[in-house]
């Protein structure tokens, strides 16, 4: 998904706007599922760079590791999964070239960016004739603009 921003930015911009949606979408699955996931789609980010060195080195010595954990986003018809654990592991995967990781799926959610509203700032649920803000801070110009561009109305 090209949202004209640098990968980086558009990872950040997509975990924070699943953190504040992901309480108030309707629930698909409580599953636990193991399957092989394109990494593409699995929205890991390293924070700690000696995990992501034994991870890197697992990796390069073909070690076997045990699955990831993550939980599923689908938007638009699209399926983006966040790790519960393994995001080093998924980062140095996808450094060495991997396609796919073994990922053990806890459940997922239906995102509908319809019943969501960009306001001053802010990401607001409708909630029958009301709004209710989801975001108690204002939120970047990166994740407002990725939330419109995938489906959230704006309000002025």
């Amino acid at each position: 998904m090209d949202v004209g921003v640098n990968k980086n930015d558009w990872l950040d911009s997509m975990l924070t706007l699943l953190c504040l949606i992901g309480d108030t979408t309707k629930q698909l699955d409580v599953l636990e599922r193991q399957e092989s996931l394109p990494i593409s789609r699995v929205l890991a980010k390293a924070w700690n760079d000696a995990r992501l060195q034994e991870a890197r080195q697992s990796v390069n010595d073909r070690m076997a590791v045990p699955p990831i954990t993550v939980f599923g986003y689908r938007i638009q018809g699209e399926t983006w999964y966040i790790p519960s654990d393994g995001n080093h592991r998924t980062v140095a995967a996808a450094e060495a070239g991997r396609r796919k990781i073994i990922a053990q799926v806890t459940g997922a959610v239906d995102c509908d960016m319809s019943r969501y509203v960009v306001k001053n700032g802010g990401l607001w649920i409708k909630d029958g004739g009301q709004l209710t803000r989801l975001s108690r801070d204002k939120l970047s110009q990166k994740v407002i603009d990725l939330a419109l561009k995938l489906g959230a109305e704006h309000h002025k």
